[in-house]
């Protein structure tokens, strides 16, 4: 079964730096290792399962699917990160100035609503 999983996750990459590449997929792939150990650990602590073979399938289908989950919001992140250091500052100071002009808006005019409410009370 391990072939199989580094055969199907050997073509992953996250970073174009091969040393970053090893550490992240390093940590993603201890992630997936230690969450896939204990779902199969309590499964045989609660005698769900039994058996060396039945384990150890779980435990490798259970890995890639963690392993693959895991990757994904990493690499997910990674360009969410990227496309924000790649957009000018000037564009996000705009963004955010109308963003808090928006919510004063609506506050003063939820202000003034709820003020008229009160007042016809």
């Amino acid at each position: 079964m391990k072939a199989i999983f580094e055969w199907l996750t050997d073509g992953y990459t996250l970073f174009d730096n091969v040393l970053y590449n090893y550490i992240a997929m390093a940590l993603v792939g201890f992630i997936a290792f230690a969450v896939a150990w204990n779902i199969v650990g309590s499964l045989y602590r609660n005698d769900i399962i039994s058996g060396r073979t039945s384990g150890s399938i779980l435990h490798w289908i259970i890995r890639l699917v963690v392993f693959i989950v895991l990757f994904s919001v990493v690499s997910l992140l990674i360009r969410v990160i990227r496309f924000i250091i790649t957009v000018p500052l000037w564009i996000w100071l705009t963004l955010a100035g109308l963003l808090i002009m928006g919510v004063a808006i609506f506050c003063i005019i939820r202000n003034k609503l709820s003020n008229t409410e009160s007042i016809d009370k």
